[in-house]
């Protein structure tokens, strides 16, 4: 699993956020890649799983992608069972005061690595996960 934050140049309207997402399912699908895409006003927090291989194919393509800026990785390490497995990548566009999620509040506009036991990114897409099902 890969959790990463990014920021993008300029702010993405709607017809590129679903263009984004809409190419992501497609591809993830034939990846066996699964995660949770975040978006807040030009930042980006993502989760994806699925096999390493993928994962850092995956990785070095988003780095690569002019959309995204200061790639930061939170979190990266192998997991047992997949926690948005259902998902070829689901998908929130939030505000700032959506992401009040057990005191996290503004958790995007500074992120800092973590360690592998720090669950609280991870938390946020969860949070998010679930308000969706």
């Amino acid at each position: 699993m890969l959790l990463y934050v990014s920021s993008t140049p300029v702010l993405m309207d709607e017809e590129t956020l679903v263009d984004i997402l809409e190419t992501s399912r497609r591809n993830n699908a034939r990846r066996d890649i699964t995660g949770m895409l975040l978006y807040v006003e030009g930042n980006f927090m993502q989760v994806i799983e699925g096999p390493k291989n993928a994962i850092l194919t995956l990785k070095e393509t988003i780095a690569n992608d002019p959309r995204h800026s200061g790639l930061i990785e939170i979190l990266s390490t192998p997991v047992g069972e997949r926690i948005f497995g259902n998902w070829s990548m689901g998908f929130r566009r939030a505000g700032w005061t959506d992401l009040d999620v057990n005191g996290m509040t503004r958790f995007l506009e500074r992120p800092e690595p973590v360690a592998d036991n720090d669950p609280s990114a991870l938390r946020i897409l969860k949070e998010f996960a679930c308000s969706m099902r």
